[in-house]
């Protein structure tokens, strides 16, 4: 009985640590999103953008348009 109580338990710990693996996985983005936004951040910088012009210029470099 003792056996099947911890195989129970065991399976019960390992099912909560993998669900809360892939929630945080999935919160934080892709590497490849994060990298893709950490670029256009920077040349939203260096373009001195502010406000609604860096606004659009993020959400357009994000989409992947060309810039206009």
């Amino acid at each position: 009985m003792k056996s099947v109580c911890a195989m129970v338990l065991m399976s019960l710990v390992t099912c909560g640590a993998s669900a809360a693996d892939s929630h945080a996985a999935t919160s934080a983005g892709t590497p490849s999103q994060q990298a893709t936004a950490k670029a256009c951040h920077k040349q939203a910088a260096a373009k001195n953008l502010h406000g609604d012009e860096r606004a659009r210029f993020l959400r357009e470099c994000k989409e992947g348009k060309p810039a206009s």
